[in-house]
Parts: structure tokens; sequence; C-alpha cells
């Protein structure tokens, strides 16, 4: 998988946001003998702190950085075994991923003894093995998939202004301005049941996947989104310009008016592996590439 990732401060003063991609790729003995296999894995995810508690930077960051070790470590634990990562195991290994994470972040609230929870954030996850990825989500940082020359949402948001879009009780229009767009019905270190959602997903090559904020989707809608994809992505080239694409997409909705952080992961299928290294970006800014052992 290509990765790029995209953190802006937009106009806050700090970034509440964490964007992160890694990709893992294990050496294993052929069952069928002959040369060893390769098997390659990615990581996408991102996650924005709540403003409204006190700790939403911190919740964000290490967040995700726990949320990664517990992945890699599971990846690499799996892929030891006979078939490798199957697309079940793939699910439970997240989910018992994110609901580590979100055990640490309310385990905050009752170390300080705080009386409301105090590392909250939201959370979009796309694990990638194989010809499957795991989606995983909780809050209103949505999960896109590009294919075909079409994009489409996997997940649905957890937000007081979606239940009522569902409900048909207002309309997109109506959405996009109303006084409590912001406000969420879901969140990681608010309880000990995540409440999180999973799915599986069938992937292909040339497949993208789009991992972002609310600061760039709070004020660009999916044609816009889809129309810098196509214009800024080269996708039909043999190598993608991800980074242009993310760069556009953030640039896109600074000059919208994004009041908030805009952070972006962009993770593109390709048909095979085509090095034994391990890559990890983090978003505030940290990268570490080094050969896998």
């Amino acid at each position: 998988m290509h990765i790029a990732v995209l953190s802006h401060i937009g106009p806050r003063p700090d970034n509440q946001d964490s964007a992160a991609g890694f990709e893992l790729a294990v050496q294993r003995a052929n069952d069928g003998g002959g040369q060893p296999v390769v098997d390659s894995a990615a990581i996408l995810t991102v996650h924005d702190g709540v403003g409204s508690a006190p700790c939403g930077r911190e919740a964000a960051h290490y967040g995700s950085a726990l949320l990664l070790e517990r992945l890699a470590a599971g990846l690499c634990r799996e892929a030891s075994q006979p078939r490798g990562w199957r697309p079940e195991r793939l699910e439970a290994l997240c989910k018992e991923a994110v609901a580590s994470e979100n055990q640490w972040l309310c385990a905050q609230r009752e170390e300080s003894g705080a009386q409301e929870p105090t590392h909250v954030t939201t959370l979009a996850l796309v694990v990638h093995a194989g010809d499957a990825a795991v989606v995983a989500h909780c809050g209103d940082s949505p999960v896109f998939l590009w294919r075909g020359g079409a994009l489409q949402k996997l997940t649905e948001e957890h937000s007081h202004v979606a239940r009522l879009l569902k409900a048909g009780k207002i309309g997109p229009r109506t959405a996009s301005v109303h006084p409590d767009r912001n406000v969420i019905t879901k969140a990681l270190g608010i309880r000990p049941d995540v409440g999180a959602d999973f799915k599986v997903v069938r992937t292909e090559p040339g497949d993208l996947f789009l991992l972002a904020t609310d600061g760039i989707t709070g004020v660009l809608d999916e044609n816009q989104i889809a129309g810098i994809i196509e214009a800024s992505a080269g996708l039909s080239r043999k190598q993608p310009e991800l980074t242009t694409c993310a760069q556009s997409l953030v640039e896109a909705a600074l000059q919208a008016g994004t009041g908030d952080n805009a952070s972006i992961a962009l993770g593109y299928v390709v048909p095979s592996v085509t090095r034994v290294t391990e890559v990890l970006y983090l978003s505030p800014p940290l990268l570490v590439q080094r050969a896998a052992a």
C-alpha cells in the first residue's frame, strides 16, 4: 500500500488531531517450499481529540500511538499462524486493539480522580492485508473508499446531526450549518463499552482509502472531495501522487474557511509487495523507516 498522511493545525492554537500510516512487511516460510513469502499489511488511522474534554490532544496523540503498537504486535503475531492474516482474525485483532486503547483512555479519568471523562477522541481506522480491509469507526471522523472513479462513504457518523439526517428531520444543507453539527454521540474514552463500528471490506488493486477529520469534511462535501482526488491523485499513473492529493485536500479545507485542525490519511492498494521494509508515518511529524527484521 502507498501511504500519505498530513495534519495541519489550521486556525487553532494547537493540533488536537493525530493521523498515522504504518506499513509492515513480514517474511515467512513458503508452505509449498521454495523462496520465502513476503506478506504486507498496512494501518491507517485518524484521531480527533474532543475539545470539550480537558485532555483531547493527549487522547488523540497517545491513543494513536497505543493503537499502532497493539496492532503492529498483533499483525506480527498473526503472520506466523497458518493462512496468515485472515479477514476474521484481522477484525478480531482490530476489536482487541481498539478496546485496549479505549480502556487506557477511560483509565486516565480514574487515575486523575476527575468526575467527567478527561481523554476523549474520535477514531477512524483501516487495517489492510491481502484482499481485505477492516474498517473501524467511532465519532465523526469518516472513512471513504475511492474505487472505479467513484467515492463511497464506508462509515456512518456518530453525531446528533447525523441522527437528524437519518430520521429525515433535516436536509444536507441544514446539517452543514446546524448549531449542533459538532456534537458527537460516541467517542473513545467516555465509557468502557466503546461502541465502535467494525466492518470487513474486500479490496481491489487501485482502491484508495481516505480517512479525515471534520476539519476537512465539515467544509468540503463528497463531490468536492471526489473532484480533488480525481484532479490531484494521479491514480492512473504508476506512482500515484498521494502526497499532492493530501496537500490539495487540506489546502481546499483551509481556503473554505475551516475553523478546526485538518488531517487526512490516504492509502492506495497496490497489487504486490515491492520491498521488505517497515515504514511509519506519523503526523504531527515523525517519520521512521527501517529494514524489517
